[in-house]
């Protein structure tokens, strides 16, 4: 596992083996942040924010769709593989997050999460929500 200021070190370098073009300025701005984000994160050893690592995602996701109807698989396949060190990366700052809280207000916390999933259930949509972590 890297500390976290080389965890945005190499997804930005990654990522930019799959998508050459890409800047510093603009992979803070497929981050959703500012185009200075990246470059000040780095300068002061910061690590990437998680909800700029989730608004990657999405955009990763858009770029790989993009790559399907252009025929890039290969491509593809490998920004995969980096929205999946995304999303490890998510995974284990958030149990690092809940072994840090409180036993009674992690359950506090999964309830009102499992709460509003079931809220925004669309059974038209999606399947139904699963929570596991108790």
């Amino acid at each position: 596992m890297y500390n976290s200021s080389d965890f945005s070190s190499k997804i930005f370098n990654e990522i930019c083996k799959v998508l050459p073009e890409t800047t510093c300025r603009g992979f803070s701005k497929d981050c959703g942040m500012s185009e200075g984000y990246f470059g000040s994160i780095q300068s002061q050893k910061l690590p990437i924010s998680t909800q700029a690592l989730v608004f990657l995602l999405e955009n990763l996701e858009v770029k790989k769709q993009a790559m399907s109807y252009s025929g890039k698989l290969v491509q593809m396949e490998k920004v995969k593989d980096i929205q999946k060190m995304i999303t490890n990366e998510i995974a284990v700052r958030s149990n690092n997050e809940a072994n840090a809280t409180h036993g009674t207000i992690r359950k506090m916390l999964y309830e009102a999460i499992c709460r509003r999933a079931e809220e925004n259930f669309n059974p038209y949509s999606s399947a139904p929500p699963i929570s596991i972590g108790f």
